[in-house]
Order: C-alpha cells, then structure tokens, then sequence
C-alpha cells in the first residue's frame, strides 16, 4: 500500500505590548510504501521532506529529507523489528537514527525489550524568537537533541476481556533543549539529562463498555547538577471510559498530575476531565462533539502562562470507501 501526506503549518507570535513578532511557516510532505509477505513479515519505506522559513531573512530557512526503512518479522515465535532512519538538516548537517524491538509470547503472556534512539533539531522559535524586550528569546547557539531510550516489560491477558501491562524505561538524553536558560528565560541545551520512570496500566471490558487506566512513576533529571527538569511531573494518571449504543460511542477521559518545579517556584498538581459524543450518521458520514476541561479547572503547564478552559468541539468526519 501507498500512503502520501501533505501538510502545511504557519505560527505569528504577536506581542503588540513588547513591538514583537515572528513568523514561521512549515510546507510538509511525507511518502510511505508497505509490503506485506507470506509469513508475517512486513516492510516499509519512506521518506519524509519538510521546509521551514522564518520571518527573519532568506538565512532563517532550513529543509530536512530524512529517508527511512523498518522491517518486521516473526521468527520462531519471537517477534523481531529494526528500523533506520537518517535525517539530512540542511542546518545541521546529517544525523542518523536505530531502533529494534523484541517480544515474545508465552501461553497468557508477553514479555517484550525495545530500544531506540531519538533526534531532534530545535525549530526557528527557539533559535530566531525575537523574544520580549530581550527575554524569552532564541538561542541561535542551540544545538540539536540526541536521545536513546531502553525499555522492558510484560503484558498478562486475562481472559479475553482484561490485560494488564507493566513497563520500566531509561532514557538519556544529550544537549536536551529547555527553557531553563537564566535570568533571559531563553531556549538553553542541558548537557545530559535522563528520565526514569515505569508505567503499569489496565485494559478491561466491564459491562460492555471498554474501560482503561494507566499510572506513572518517573524521575526526570539533570545529570549535571541533579535537579528535576522543569515543568515535568513525577506521577501522572490517565484514566479512559467509552460504550456504545448502535450508533452512538460516549466517553470520558481522566488526567491528573503531581506538582511540577518551574522558575522559582513550584506548579500545583492538577486533574483534567474531558467527555466526547461520536454518531455515525450513515456509513461514511460521522458527527462528533467533545467538551475538553469540563470542569473548568485553572492550571498552569508554565508558571504565568494561561491555558484554555472549557472548550467545545464540533466535527463533522467524511470517510469514504
């Protein structure tokens, strides 16, 4: 099977009180090819383009072509994965990237390692920013993130209604880019960072309706002077509830998260509720409406920085055959 994408994205940061703007925008395009084979095994090939231009001159543009590959294949009852990928940043030169998965499954369980590796180039904002009467503003000294993470875990089924997931994850992270930077709060590289952390969650059918939840416990540092990265919770929670009526699917999501260190102070924990309505009108046709914060909760994912409140959304979905 073929798959194209195309996607275009622009951004105007306006700030009329400090006489600062910055503008970016964003031409993306992504071409993927898949194979399947006898067996199980199956291939993919792509190959991803984007373009950026900032609204600071000529020299503010950047391109990336990043070609990519991934095969899986079952081998004796172990399932294996590997991919590549290299990304050709006309900034920062060319960067590549692995990863491999490993699972295996026993009568009722499954046992499973991964690792891979993670790159990530900072964008115009962070380098090019013109900030806010010299505060907030880009870093053109910025170098790109480098990442590889190792996971492990097993799953256990339950019948066929519940399967419970435990995992365990160690990341590292080098120039990690943060907003951390001193007394101009600009975009800064931490030179090594790490995030520890394990997840156990829940997947069950109760009554008819699917019902999930999911709880973490991480430990996200700086490796130079071990302190907690900021605005990153230590303890997160997600909850999922969804049910079907014919027609009609209604659900309800949960979030909550601990408090979080931020500049010179601490951001309170906080708990999110959302709940969404999906109608299938005809075969191709659905209408779905969801009312994200509820609650109408106030918090804070930056210290100062508002975050939207209650929030309806409509949409109208066309699927055709």
């Amino acid at each position: 099977s073929q798959t194209l994408r195309f996607g275009y994205a622009s951004e105007v940061l306006d700030t009329p009180v400090f006489f600062s703007t910055f503008r970016s925008r964003r031409v993306q395009g992504d071409w993927q090819h898949d194979l399947s084979f006898d067996g199980g095994t199956a291939l993919t090939l792509g190959i991803n383009s984007a373009s950026e231009k900032g609204s600071e001159g000529p020299q503010k543009d950047r391109s990336v072509l990043a070609p990519f590959a991934r095969i899986a294949l079952p081998l004796h009852g172990h399932d294996i994965e590997a991919s590549v990928r290299a990304d050709d940043d006309s900034q920062f030169g060319l960067h590549g990237s692995f990863s491999a998965a490993w699972g295996y499954q026993f009568e009722s369980a499954r046992v499973f390692a991964n690792f891979g590796q993670g790159f990530r180039a900072p964008n115009l904002s962070e380098l090019y920013s013109p900030g806010f009467s010299g505060l907030f503003a880009g870093n053109e000294k910025l170098d790109p993130e480098r990442s590889h993470s190792f996971e492990i875990g097993v799953d256990q089924s339950f019948g066929d209604t519940s399967k419970l997931q435990l995992r365990a994850y160690r990341t590292r992270i080098n120039d990690l880019i943060s907003f951390s930077g001193g007394q101009i709060f600009s975009a800064e590289n931490i030179n090594r960072a790490a995030v520890d952390g394990a997840e156990l969650s829940l997947d069950s059918q109760l009554m008819g309706c699917n019902v999930s939840g999911d709880v973490t416990v991480q430990n996200p540092r700086n490796l130079k002077t071990d302190q907690t990265l900021l605005r990153r919770a230590k303890r997160k929670l997600g909850s999922h509830a969804s049910c079907d009526f014919d027609a009609l699917n209604l659900a309800v999501d949960g979030f909550a998260y601990s408090s979080r260190k931020d500049f010179g102070t601490t951001l309170p924990g906080y708990g999110l509720l959302d709940l969404s309505a999906n109608y299938q009108i005809a075969p191709a046709w659905a209408v779905k409406a969801k009312l994200e914060n509820a609650l109408n909760h106030d918090y804070e994912l930056a210290s100062g920085f508002n975050t939207p409140g209650r929030t309806w959304l409509l949409t109208v979905q066309w699927s055709p055959e």
